[in-house]
């Protein structure tokens, strides 16, 4: 069991049925903030859809721990809805969300930001997929691979590997959400 954190689709996004109400809103908000509402994107090549169902309080604690810890923690755990947007901070859209009766909405290159800086301190190897698709990850860090990986690359990404696989999958969201100038959700 658990939840999928997946890039929004186009179609989807442009649809009043699906996030018809969510989109009007984030763009007059957006607009109220002087941010530029990010445009039409492309379909990426490669989707991305990642299962979050590990134990995740150690990524918190690490988040926490950081300089800036409750930055940290808004830019990676405090949305709802991450958009390829600048913006400080994360904030609340009076749209039901998948999970509360407001959507909060983070900026994606802040969360970029936040990211790097986790992989750098767990020194996340080179062998984390990039663009590998629907569950990369996910299916990556229950590998032989990753086993492999952790002896050629020791360090403090295999010691916790749940916190290591949240740290790639927000890095990995973050940046598929800026490069495709997709928005990202929870299903």
């Amino acid at each position: 069991m658990g939840i999928y954190l997946c890039g929004v689709d186009a179609g989807d996004w442009a649809d009043p049925e699906v996030y018809g109400g969510l989109a009007g809103a984030l763009g007059v908000e957006l607009g109220r903030r002087g941010v530029p509402v990010f445009g039409a994107w492309a379909e990426p090549a490669v989707g991305f859809e990642e299962k979050m169902s590990r134990p995740i309080e150690g990524f918190e604690a690490l988040c926490r721990a950081q300089p800036g810890g409750a930055g940290v923690v808004d830019a990676l755990l405090g949305w709802e809805l991450l958009v390829p947007a600048g913006f400080s901070g994360v904030f609340e859209l009076s749209v039901p969300g998948p999970y509360s009766d407001v959507t909060t909405v983070g900026s994606a290159r802040g969360a970029l930001e936040a990211a790097r800086g986790l992989a750098v301190r767990l020194g996340l190897p080179p062998q984390v997929p990039r663009d590998g698709g629907s569950l990369a990850l996910t299916n990556w860090f229950d590998s032989t691979e990753a086993a492999a990986a952790a002896v050629s690359h020791p360090g403090p990404w295999a010691e916790d590997p749940d916190t290591a696989f949240y740290a790639a999958v927000h890095l990995r969201a973050a940046e598929h959400s800026v490069r495709w100038s997709c928005p990202m959700t929870y299903s």
